[in-house]
């Protein structure tokens, strides 16, 4: 797989955003972290589309639904 090729690899705009929400910050302990990181996937939650627009790609749908 080359070294970046986030079409194979969807998860990773998900890390991405994921990482703009805790990035640049100093957390006093690993429970800190932890809260922040619970805090930040809330909201993926509570809405599984914006998931879906982060990480599927028309081909992976495809794929899905059995179209090609």
């Amino acid at each position: 797989m080359p070294a970046y090729s986030p079409e194979l690899n969807p998860v990773e705009r998900f890390f991405q955003e994921l990482r703009r929400k805790i990035a640049n910050r100093i957390f006093d302990s690993l429970e800190e972290l932890e809260d922040a990181l619970s805090e930040a996937l809330e909201e993926y939650f509570q809405n599984t589309e914006k998931v879906r627009e982060l990480c599927a790609y028309p081909w992976i749908l495809k794929q899905i639904q059995g179209k090609e």
